[in-house]
This record gives structure tokens, sequence and C-alpha cells, in this order.
């Protein structure tokens, strides 16, 4: 009988060298520095700071509308808006729609036309996905006052003629009060060919792109995730998977105090730009890179044992899993590892919580006759509409200091603290759910960023490091930024 080859993955074990107090780094059972007290009372503030923040992302404080000097005055659709931007994608692809495609096309854009303009660029839209009978049916709809009545009537008389704007100084008006949209109705019915029309069409090429960048992340993920995942079940099965987590006795509460005090930074931050935006009324772009700036500041808050409660700089580090384990390649190395294995379920929760905003749609549809829209996402209008400095300020947001900051606070020190009092899969969905609840998501939206947040978790329980759950981290954002990014890109003008 052939004995199975020895184990590769050895329990890790921290440096067990006592600090200048004679206190071990990470020794087992052994609590770490605080009360059974001050946990309670850091419990309490945690709760007060979530539900406050929670009651501020998901119901934000928004600047009142600024009103035009003239509000029937029509301007082009702003830079990264969301439903021009699905809508010269859904045009883009109409060779590859049918006739039923089509009207359901036209249906998920009735959800985004918001304002009359949009609802006459919809007609403009109509004309090219189902003919023109159709947008003169849509351009009854539009109730049209100040530039709109005119703009109503060129395209009125246009589609229940030649189908197109033929004259110049008409074609100039749409043009300017409606971008794209106006210079799309003059080309209506002529041929692809057509070199204005190619000119129109000019972003189709970065979109097909965006789409080949998009497959092939999704060949990689989906293969590698389900290579990973039945790996890592072999490994488990077979024992070769151990945890090298050391988790404290419990009657400590020194790193549960970090979360509270992060918390509390962070909600400083957010309710004091949201506070300054409203009053002020500045929601300029410069302002945004200040905010996102500015939140650098809290990557010094995880220090709050070292610095407020005495905690030697070296044993926090261990404690807190900023050390490089089995070495810090391989825990890069199984930090991608891990992170595959993880994809099977992060694909559920997005599956989950796409069902979810279709039920609600629907429900939406039943009860008053129109389907809802998807819920909105902040980054996504961040990326669609932010200037370029915002993006990149964003990108280095999320890439960098979410990897390091985020695990150090929830996987380093909460899971840390949570893991004394609990078994794995409970302190792990605890952690996760603070880490989805800080993100301003809607509440419809969080299933996948708890779901990750728990993956990652259970790979601090498994190393041990941070090292693995931060390039986990890197990599899911980067990944999904990057894919955005480009794809949005490709649709601006």
């Amino acid at each position: 009988m052939t004995s199975l080859p020895p184990d590769p993955y050895p329990t890790f074990r921290p440096p067990q060298s006592p600090d200048g107090g004679g206190r071990a780094l990470d020794e087992p059972g052994v609590p770490d520095r605080g009360s059974p007290l001050a946990a309670k009372i850091a419990w309490v503030i945690t709760f007060v700071l979530m539900a406050v923040l929670v009651i501020k992302q998901q119901m934000p404080v928004e600047a009142p509308p600024i009103q035009p000097t003239n509000p029937g005055l029509v301007s082009p659709p702003e830079q990264g808006d969301a439903f021009a931007l699905t809508a010269k994608l859904t045009v883009a692809m109409k060779s590859l729609l049918g006739g039923q495609s089509a009207v359901q096309a036209m249906e998920s854009l009735d959800q985004q036309a918001a304002t009359e303009p949009d609802r006459l660029r919809l007609a403009i839209v109509a004309a090219e996905l189902q003919g023109t009978k159709e947008a003169l049916l849509r351009l009854e709809q539009v109730k049209a006052e100040g530039d709109l009545v005119e703009d109503v009537q060129i395209l009125r008389a246009a589609y229940q003629g030649e189908g197109r704007v033929t004259d110049p100084a008409a074609q100039k008006r749409l043009a300017d009060h409606h971008g794209w949209f106006g210079r799309l109705a003059a080309l209506h019915g002529v041929p692809e060919n057509n070199a204005d029309r190619e000119a129109l069409f000019d972003f189709v090429p970065r979109v097909l792109f965006a789409f080949v960048l998009l497959a092939v992340v999704l060949f990689v993920a989906i293969v590698g995730g389900i290579a990973a995942f039945i790996a890592m079940l072999i490994q488990l099965s077979n024992g070769r998977i151990r945890r090298a987590f050391v988790p404290p006795a419990p009657g400590g509460s020194v790193y549960l105090e970090s979360f509270p005090f992060f918390v509390a930074g962070f909600l400083a931050l957010s309710l004091g730009f949201a506070l300054y935006s409203h009053v002020s009324g500045n929601q300029s772009p410069t302002l945004a890179i200040a905010q996102l700036a500015t939140q650098w500041v809290l990557a010094l808050f995880p220090l709050y044992p070292v610095v407020f409660r005495g905690v030697p700089f070296r044993e926090w580090r261990h404690q807190i899993g900023l050390h490089a384990g089995r070495g810090f390649w391989r825990e890069v190395g199984a930090g991608l590892y891990g992170y595959f294995a993880g994809l099977p379920l992060l694909a559920a929760a997005i599956a989950i919580s796409f069902g979810v905003v279709i039920v609600r749609m629907i429900i939406e549809k039943m009860l008053h006759g129109v389907p809802g829209g998807p819920p909105a996402n902040p980054i996504a209008d961040v990326l669609g509409k932010g200037s370029p400095a915002l993006i990149v300020a964003l990108f280095i947001l999320a890439t960098l200091w979410a990897p390091l900051v985020e695990e150090t606070v929830l996987r380093g020190a909460l899971f840390r603290h949570l893991r004394s009092r609990m078994r794995l899969f409970g302190a792990a969905l605890v952690s996760a759910l603070f880490f989805g609840l800080m993100h301003g998501y809607n509440i419809l939206l969080l299933t996948p960023v708890i779901t990750i947040g728990f993956i990652f978790a259970l790979m601090r329980e498994w190393r041990g490091s941070l090292i693995g759950s931060i390039t986990a981290h890197f990599l899911h954002n980067a990944t999904v930024l990057t894919v955005v990014i480009v794809l949005l890109n490709a649709l601006k003008d």
C-alpha cells in the first residue's frame, strides 16, 4: 500500500519569539489585549455607527436640483449619460436584434428614459430598431415644450416623408440639441457603408474590443474557477488544506475596538463631504477627487491598537496578518488559487442578485404598468460620467487602498476578534456582512459583495497571512474595473 506524500502545507505558526514585554507574538490560547467590558462597549458603538452608515448609503440626501434659466432649453446628453450609452450600444447591435429582441430592447430603454428629451431620443432609436411607424407613435407621447416643440415637428415631418431629416438647418438644430441622436436622425435608412454613417458608428470597433476582453475574462474565470474549485475540494477531502490561522482565546477587545474606530472615520469623511456638497451646491469632479484622496487618511486607522492601546508594532503586525506566512510569493500564489476556487460561489451570488432584480422589475410592472429600472450603481455612475482624473483616483483607491485597508480592518482585526468567540463560518459570515454593508451599493446588489468578503475570510483562516486575501481583492477589483472602464469609454463620444 502506497503512503501519501508528506503534506506540502504544514500548519504555519507565526514566530513565537517574545516581544519586549515578554508576550508571544501570536500565542495560541492567549486572549488579545483589552477586556470583555471594552468589547461590549465596542459592539454597541459598532451597531450604532453601522446603522447610521447604512441609512446614509441607502437613502442618500441629494442636493436640490438646479433649475435652468430656460426650462425649455435642450442640450445634448452629458458625457457618460446612462441612457445615451445604452441606446448607442443597442443601435450598434441592431443587426443582431430580431423583431422580438428589438421590442425587449425598447422596453429596457423605456425604463431609463426619464426626461422628455430622452423620450424624443428614444423615438429616434425606435425608427432604427422598429421603423418610422413606431417612431411616430412615440413622438406623440413626448410632452414637448420650448426647443422640443420644433424638434418634434422636424422629426414627425421626416418620418412621415423620406424617413430621415434632410434639411441642413434642421440637421444642425437636432445635432446641437441631441448630439449623437440628432446626427442619427439625419442618417436613418442610408446604406451601412455610407461614410457619414460609418463615422457615426466609429465607436463600434472599440465596443467589439471591449466585448472580446469581457469574453476572455469570463472564459478564464469559468475555466479557472471550475478547475480551482474542484482541486480545492479534493485537497480539503484528503486533508491537504490545513488552517494556519491561530484564534486567540476569548476575553480580549483591542481588535474589535479598531473596527468602530475605522467606521467612525469613514462615516465622518462621508457625511462631511456630503454636507459640504449639499450646503455649497458644489458637485464638481474636483470635490469628488478630494474626497477619494482624503480617504487615504483612513489607512492609518488600523494602527489604533498600536497608537492608543499600547500593542507593540511587531505583535500587532503578526496578529493582524501582515506577515509573509509561508513566504511572500507563495502567499500571493495561494491568493490567486483561493480567488479562482471561490469564483463558483461568487457566480451563484451574482445569479441570485440578478434574479432578485428581475423579480422586482416584474412586480413593479404588474403594479405600475412599466417595469422598474435596475438599481443605481454609484461606481458605474462615476466611471461613466467622471473625468479621467476622477476615474484614475477611483481606480487607485479600489486597487490599492481597498485591498490593503479593508483587508487589514475586516479580515485582520474584526475577523480575528470574531474567531476568538465563534466558529469559522460564523466569523466569516459576520465579517462579510459588515464588509458588504460598508459598500454604498443598493441593498439588492450586496449579495455578491458579501460573498466575496466571505471568500476572503476563508482565505485568512487558511493562510493566516493577509497577503493572499489582499492579492485576491486586488485582482478582483482591478479586473472588474478595467473591463467596465474599457466598455464605457468605447461608448463615449
